[in-house]
């Protein structure tokens, strides 16, 4: 896969599932990236955001940038600067079906 820039990942997310939004894959070495969560329900929505090497979150080394975090109907939840590197992958999830990850940043090769 070729080094990235942009829109890297992204999903709708269903309900209290880890999804895979993103994986940062060689050649890159790292990347460095934004996510945007928009909850576009009628509910608040309580979602997690982080990563791990895993296939989901429960694998050993897993860390969260958001735990349980309240984003209010139609509303947004925005990480900047947040980095990776080779081989992992960022992991979102939400309380109420149908809230929208986007991830947009930069691999480094």
């Amino acid at each position: 896969m070729p080094i990235q820039s942009g829109h890297l990942g992204g999903a709708t997310l269903p309900l209290n599932t880890d999804t895979k939004v993103y994986q940062c894959q060689a050649p890159a070495v790292a990347a460095t990236f934004t996510v945007n969560i928009c909850n576009k329900t009628d509910t608040v929505a309580l979602v997690r955001l982080g990563h791990g090497t895993g296939a989901d979150m429960s694998a050993a080394g897993s860390l969260y940038y958001e735990h349980d975090e309240e984003v209010k109907p139609h509303g947004v939840l925005e990480r900047t600067g947040l980095a990776t590197s080779v081989g992992r992958s960022v992991f979102a999830r939400s309380s109420v079906a149908g809230v929208d990850v986007s991830v947009y940043g930069y691999e480094k090769g």
